[in-house]
């Protein structure tokens, strides 16, 4: 099977998703790889909290990297829920403190990011996202279905 076969199959399976999901899951599936290709090419400046910042100031500050990461886990998570994969909504799960994660591994971080704000709302879209896609007997039933 071709991969454009494969990746046109799992599309389809979105179709038997839960509206929600299919619709939080196909925009994933479209926006966070393009955005991942506008963060990585230097065409534009990016606001960061408020402040313009360059594509050298971005990547410098490991925020660029603290994105990334949020954008690559995102796309991987969707694409793999719609692959049936299981596993893949710890990919999912993980997205909103994998930046956080990332700016704590890098030297370079900038201590503005670590808001208890931010923290805290990060740490509960996690828990929520944990209960929908492990708890939820929709989900649970679309990712034992093999239709």
């Amino acid at each position: 099977m071709t991969f454009f076969k494969r990746l046109a199959g799992y599309w389809q399976n979105t179709q038997s998703m839960p509206l929600l999901l299919r619709l939080l899951s196909q925009g994933t599936m479209v926006a966070a790889p393009i955005l991942l290709l506008f963060l990585l090419l230097p065409i534009m400046e990016w606001d960061i909290n408020g402040h313009r910042v360059t594509y050298t100031e971005l990547w410098h500050s490991g925020q660029g990297v603290a994105i990334a990461s949020s954008l690559a886990f995102a796309a991987a998570g969707a694409w793999g829920l719609a692959a049936r994969n299981s596993a893949s909504r710890w990919l999912l799960v993980l997205t909103p403190v994998v930046p956080y994660l990332a700016l704590v591994i890098l030297p370079a971080t900038s201590s503005k990011a670590f808001t208890p704000g931010g923290i805290a709302s990060a740490v509960f879209t996690t828990v929520v996202f944990y209960f929908c896609l492990f708890h939820l007997r929709v989900v649970r039933a679309y990712l034992e279905s093999r239709a």
